[in-house]
Order: C-alpha cells, then structure tokens, then sequence
C-alpha cells in the first residue's frame, strides 16, 4: 500500500462521518497532516498528525483561523453541517450555505488542490421514478429546506471554482450506516432493541442505503487518485426494506424478528393524519437510487452491505 502524505482539513470531524474519516486515514501508512475542526472541548482527538482547530462557523472572523496554515492543505473534506428538524432556518441556512461558500472562497485562494463536499442523496429522491440517477431531481424537494439548501450551496459552489485550480467533489451519499451511526436508524435500532411486534410485515418496498464503508473507501479513493471531479450519489449496489433492516438488526442483536402485518392504507391514514406524510414516504415508499456514473471512475465495489458492515 502506498504511502499517504497528503495534508488533509476536515470540517466537521468529531461528527459521524467525520471521525468516520479521520480513522481511516490515519493508519500505518498515513505520513501527512489532519488538520480538524471542532466546537466541543470534550471531542478532541488527541492522536499522532491530528491538528485541532476550534471553530465556529457562524461566526466570520472566525474562519481567518484557517488562513495561517491552508497553503499546506492538498484536501479539504467538509463535513460540517446542521441537521435539518433541529435547528431553525437562519441558523440552518448560515452554516450549511453560507458558511461553505466562505470557506470555498478562501480555499480558491489558497488553491486548495481537491474540495470534497459532502451533500445529500435527497436531492435526487423522487419517489414517483422506479430509479434516480444524478439528474432526477425530487419533485418537493422546494418543500424540503435541507435539501434545497444543499442544492443551493452545490451550485454556488460550482460558480466559486469554475476555471480555478482546485477539483471539487458533490458527493450525494444515501442514508449512511454504521458502527455509531446516529438518526433515524439508532432510533430504529432502539426500537427492536425492546423486542416488541412492530407492524412493518408489509413493508417490502426497496430503499437505496450507503455503507460507512463505501463512501470513506470513496473519499479515500478521491483524496489520493486522480479522480474525475463532479456531482456523484454514493450509495451501496443493494437495496433494502424496512422489513429487512429489521430483521438485519434483530439478527446483529441476537433477537427474534417480530414484525406482523398490517395494511399499508391503515398506516398511510394514521401518518398523514398526524402530519406525517414525509417520514411515511421515507419509510414506506420505493426509494431507489443509481451509482452508475460513480462506478464508471470510481475502482471502489460497493458491495459492503447490511450483512458485512457492523451497524450500530
């Protein structure tokens, strides 16, 4: 295996994914930098090459930090982001848009070699298409502030590094799982942890899900290679139902599924009835996503799946 003596920032990384990152190159054969930015005290990584850096990203002065070492910087990986439900909308919108364009900007500056950013697959989710490639764009995704925001930011960060010297990545991962993995999966694990008959027998439809696995052999892949730059949805060659990821996690716990039926209306009534609609759809719905275009650059086999990935 090839020494690695690139210079890394990640933004981001005492997140999932981040911290995800950052373990995976930063093994035996890893001889650059990290340099990494956190809020919290208590989540600094205190190892060999690790840099941290504390920073705020609502705050502007605060990003000048950056400024005294991002000439030795060959990658940026960004991975700072509010979740969407949590927060409110200026708040949202200042460090998932605004922020990124800042940080862009300064990075053309500096001429950053490579600019990894991590976007989101919902902007393609269209749950009236069988299949969504890069182009498919979801028919609501206006009523989804997250998404649009994560569109919005793709764009201007397009117009930001267009005819400069520095490679950008829109990477659009599907829903990521993993050991530690945090959202709408731990509170499902959650649930079959208690063993109750849930009423998910008739939730059958497929859904397109991305391994930790796959996409940090992806980022790893980009950072090191001479990779094609441009937008890709990262996901994993398989799909899932719900009814099979509960009985993958029943499996891993040791426990025995239970899951009955019940009719798909009734459960469609009572979601909607408590304004529900999108975590319906984003359960129940046909979710499928393509990562044909990744694969034709990409030497990764996305093969990890629910059964050889650990998953909580």
């Amino acid at each position: 295996m090839q020494i690695n003596r690139t210079n890394y920032l990640i933004t981001g990384a005492t997140g999932f994914l981040g911290s995800n990152i950052i373990k995976k190159i930063n093994n035996n054969f890893f001889k650059g930098k990290i340099y990494y930015t956190y809020r919290e005290k208590k989540l600094i990584l205190k190892k060999k090459n690790l840099i941290p850096i504390k920073l705020d990203f609502s705050i502007d002065s605060d990003l000048s930090k950056i400024k005294t070492f991002l000439s030795k910087i060959d990658v940026v990986i960004h991975c700072a982001n509010l979740a969407h439900g949590k927060y409110k909308l200026e708040l949202l919108r200042d460090i998932n848009y605004n922020a990124t364009l800042r940080l862009a900007i300064i990075c053309k500056i500096f001429s950053v070699k490579k600019f990894i950013f991590l976007s989101t697959a919902k902007i393609n989710m269209n749950y009236q298409n069988t299949y969504n490639n890069e182009s498919s764009y979801k028919n609501n995704y206006s009523d989804d502030i997250y998404s649009k925001i994560k569109l919005e930011t793709e764009e201007k960060l397009k117009k930001i590094f267009n005819f400069s010297n520095t490679k950008l990545y829109l990477l659009r991962p599907a829903l990521i799982y993993g050991k530690n993995v945090k959202g709408n999966l731990k509170k499902l694990h959650k649930i079959v942890q208690l063993n109750l008959p849930l009423p998910f027998g008739l939730a059958k439809n497929k859904k397109t899900f991305c391994s930790i696995d796959n996409i940090l052999n992806l980022i790893i892949e980009i950072s090191l290679m001479d990779f094609k730059s441009g937008s890709f949805i990262v996901c994993d060659n398989f799909r899932y139902s719900l009814k099979e990821i509960i009985c993958e996690i029943s499996k891993k716990l040791g426990k025995k599924e239970k899951i009955f039926k019940i009719n798909l209306n009734i459960l469609k009534f009572l979601f909607y009835l408590l304004g529900k609609k999108e975590i319906y759809l984003s359960m129940f719905s046909e979710m499928k996503l393509l990562n044909c275009k990744l694969k034709r650059y990409s030497r990764v086999n996305y093969n990890k799946n629910l059964s050889n990935t650990k998953f909580l």
